[in-house]
Order: C-alpha cells, then structure tokens, then sequence
C-alpha cells in the first residue's frame, strides 16, 4: 500500500509541474538540452526600468543553487536566457546599460576587464528587435558563449568574466534586487 501511495503521489508531482513558466508573456521551459547537459530552470523574472518591460531573462543551472552569490561564483555550466520583449531597446541603450551593469558588478575593478567587456559588447552590434532571443552559455572548458537570433557570435574566456556578467544581475549591486531574487528562484 506505502508504495502504491508513493507512486501516487510521484506520478501526480511529476504531472503537476508545468512544462514552462510564462514571464512578461515569453514562456521558460523547465528543462532545456544544451552542451551536452540538461539544464533545469533556476528562476525567471522581467527587467523593467521606469515601469516597461524591457526583457525576460531566465537562469538556467545543473542544480539548484542555495543564493545568488553561489550561482554567480560557481565554476560549472549554466545559462542565461534573455528575450528581448520591449521596442524601445537599441544597440545603443543596449551598450550604454551593459556597460553600466558591468561597473555595478565589477565596481572599482572595472577597468581590468574593460577589453573583454568591449568584446563582449561588440557582440551585439546592429539593430535589436522585439522577440530576439540571446542566451549566454557558460561551461569551464569553453568560457562563456554568446547566442543571439540561434547564431553563435562569439566567446569570452575565463571564470572571471563569467561571474561579472552573471553579477550583472546576482551581484551585490544588481540591476534589480527584485529580479535578482526571482533569478534565484525564490
């Protein structure tokens, strides 16, 4: 009877999760297949400035991550998924709010890493559209791999880099402390 009820009680968990979440109307799977990992869904929230939805972004991880500041730090796989749903995002609101985001996360350590921010930056060059999708694809043997519109545009070495761009949003500045606790998944 015990294990009947555990099936059960299995089988209902597993069919009452849902295969996404919906965040600023753009759906997150679950689980995503990418590098040769499944990765499961950490936290997903809307970056919002002045009261618009600028994009939806989601974390993306092996395991789940007790805080923020583990998430940011760790050295092993892990995505981020961002979805571009406002009009009013540019290349050059674009740029102008990287660049801020990443002297937030790096603070008077900024200028050691500004060539690979540039880089990085670069990557995005041309117009951005409503819908465009960008993933950020860390795994330690690669360092972090730039997606936009399902192309590969490039790849940024090293753990370091990866914890200023994930501190963009999990440091202890973020851009939002809202979204950073929805990224985490609380």
């Amino acid at each position: 009877m015990k294990t009947l009820l555990a099936t059960l009680v299995s089988v209902f968990i597993s069919f009452s999760l849902p295969a996404q979440v919906k965040v600023g109307g753009v759906p997150f799977p679950q689980r995503v297949k990418a590098l040769g990992h499944t990765f499961q869904l950490q936290g997903a929230g809307v970056r919002e400035k002045l009261w618009i939805d600028l994009y939806a972004i989601g974390t993306y991880a092996l395991k789940k991550y007790p805080s923020a500041e583990a998430m940011k730090n760790a050295d092993e796989p892990m995505l981020l998924r961002l979805v571009i749903i406002s009009s009013l995002i540019t290349e050059e609101k674009m740029r102008h709010s990287t660049i801020e985001g990443f002297q937030k996360s790096l603070g008077k350590d900024y200028p050691k890493m500004e060539a690979e921010i540039h880089r990085f930056i670069n990557l995005f060059a041309g117009d951005i559209h409503k819908g465009e999708k960008i993933i950020l694809a860390y795994t330690p043997r690669s360092g972090t791999v730039i997606y936009r519109g399902g192309k590969k545009k490039g790849v940024i070495q090293g753990l370091d880099f990866k914890k200023a761009l994930w501190g963009i949003w999990l440091g202890k500045n973020p851009a939002s402390e809202s979204l950073k606790e929805e990224l985490v998944g609380r």
